[in-house]
């Protein structure tokens, strides 16, 4: 069963693009440890696939495997905001200030990535 709490209710409410991903993660809070798949992220949450049943509300810290160096981002404090199957969506509440810095940086890289490779004139034109 899912929580009432639907992944669009917070999406129309998110200041920040969230950009597909696909990396490592895990997560460990009260009772629960488990490892998922990054799905999309931005400077203030993400969606992770995840196999165990988290409730929303639940407070975890993440460890974010962005990189090809394995360098780890240490999310300290999470919120989850909501849940539809195995597909769960957080809320950064805390981390380092080098956590935050590292995690800009990386989303800065994808920005940029994403610029310059979209198409310089419309589809159809």
């Amino acid at each position: 069963m899912n929580d009432l709490r639907s992944p669009t209710d917070y999406a129309f409410r998110r200041p920040d693009h969230r950009f597909a991903v696909s990396f490592p993660v895990v997560f460990d809070g009260v009772r629960v440890i488990g490892d998922g798949v990054l799905r999309n992220l931005s400077h203030r949450g993400c969606a992770m696939q995840v196999a165990g049943r988290i409730r929303c509300g639940s407070p975890l810290t993440l460890h974010l495997l962005l990189d090809e160096q394995h360098s780890v981002i240490l999310i300290q404090k999470a919120i989850v905001r909501w849940r539809r199957g195995s597909l769960v969506g957080m809320e950064f509440k805390w981390m380092t200030e080098d956590a935050q810095r590292r995690l800009s940086h990386f989303l800065w890289r994808k920005t940029v990535t994403h610029f310059n490779t979209a198409p310089s004139t419309p589809p159809g034109q």
